[in-house]
């Protein structure tokens, strides 16, 4: 997807979603396994904790789990929606009073043995939610050029890794395609003094680069991927920032 143009305060839509270091753990040789649908938390809710879990503190995190496939709905007329890498459903309880970080973040999801929480070498704390192959996060990017629109906005940024040409030569070598999807997207324009990348990331796998952005924007930036019905596999790149959504809450 090639990038659009952005005025100030502009509510921007792009079709086909966004596309959030060390080996993984759990991580298989080249195949996602699913994890069976246990129907216990709404992606919300368990975002949610998340989000409460973090508080207030610098610390910021990763998400990469196995989802399932949602098919994509093309009616000839009224509402359609993309084929896309659905959350999967799983255990999670509210953290403890006073806990933020890897404990709390544990805490809230204890006795899934599917669920593996820790510390990366960048500092970023990681969730693992099944086993998530390392064949798109592992693609090296050797120099990757960032409009001033795309340093300044999590999801922009994101976007255009999803998008380099290192990724979709990882996708074509191990069989898969993106989620589509629509990303809303509300960016003020570059403002000087607030969080931005350098205008080049380079030397980096996608993995570190999404490191760098979960780290500049303070978002939770995510990973899926998932098995088709065809025997293909799909992937997803995305974010979810906790202080944008707390901020609402507040406000309505």
């Amino acid at each position: 997807m090639k990038s659009l143009g952005l005025t100030a305060f502009a509510t921007v839509t792009l079709i086909g979603l966004c596309g959030c270091a060390a080996r993984r753990p759990n991580a298989s040789a080249g195949r996602a396994e699913p994890l069976a649908d246990r129907a216990v938390q709404r992606p919300d809710v368990v975002f949610r904790y998340i989000g409460a879990a973090l508080g207030r503190s610098p610390e910021c995190c990763r998400l990469c789990y196995c989802g399932t496939y949602l098919a994509g709905k093309f009616p000839a007329r009224g509402s359609f929606r993309f084929p896309e890498v659905m959350f999967p459903r799983i255990p999670a309880r509210s953290p403890p009073r006073g806990e933020t970080g890897v404990a709390a973040l544990r805490a809230v999801f204890r006795g899934d043995k599917d669920v593996v929480v820790r510390k990366g070498r960048s500092g970023v704390i990681r969730v693992y939610i099944g086993r998530v192959s390392p064949d798109i996060l592992d693609a090296k990017l050797r120099s990757l050029a960032l409009t001033k629109t795309e340093r300044y906005s999590a999801e922009l940024s994101i976007d255009k890794i999803a998008d380099s040409a290192a990724v979709e030569k990882a996708a074509r070598r191990f069989g898969f395609r993106q989620s589509g999807g629509i990303l809303d997207v509300i960016f003020s324009g570059p403002v000087p003094g607030t969080p931005h990348l350098p205008a080049r990331i380079e030397g980096v796998t996608v993995d570190q680069a999404l490191d760098k952005v979960a780290k500049t924007f303070g978002v939770i930036v995510c990973y899926g991927e998932c098995r088709t019905p065809t025997g293909g596999r799909m992937y997803r790149i995305w974010c979810y920032s906790p202080h944008f959504r707390e901020a609402k809450r507040r406000r309505d």
